[in-house]
């Protein structure tokens, strides 16, 4: 099975145990911007823990804290540049 799944905006998707690190350490953080080449200022990283999300932010990525009671069109339309979600 691919560990990098496509989720319909060239998004790349990542689980803890296929990076070899786990979150919020930093070198999570620096093992998926070496693994997936993206740029982390232009990627959002979503999660439902404040720890994360800080963790996250420092290593640059644009971040959108998320609980499973959300509704994610309304938490993610900040971040869609135009794009219908």
């Amino acid at each position: 099975r691919d560990t990098d799944r496509s989720r319909g905006l060239g998004d790349v998707y990542k689980r803890q145990y296929e990076i070899g690190a786990s979150k919020p350490d930093e070198e999570f953080y620096k093992r998926v911007i070496d693994d997936t080449k993206v740029n982390p200022a232009e990627s959002l990283f979503l999660d439902d823990k404040t720890e994360n999300i800080d963790g996250a932010r420092q290593a640059g990525f644009q971040v959108c804290q998320v609980c499973p009671e959300d509704n994610l069109r309304e938490k993610l339309f900040p971040f869609s540049n135009g794009i219908s979600i």
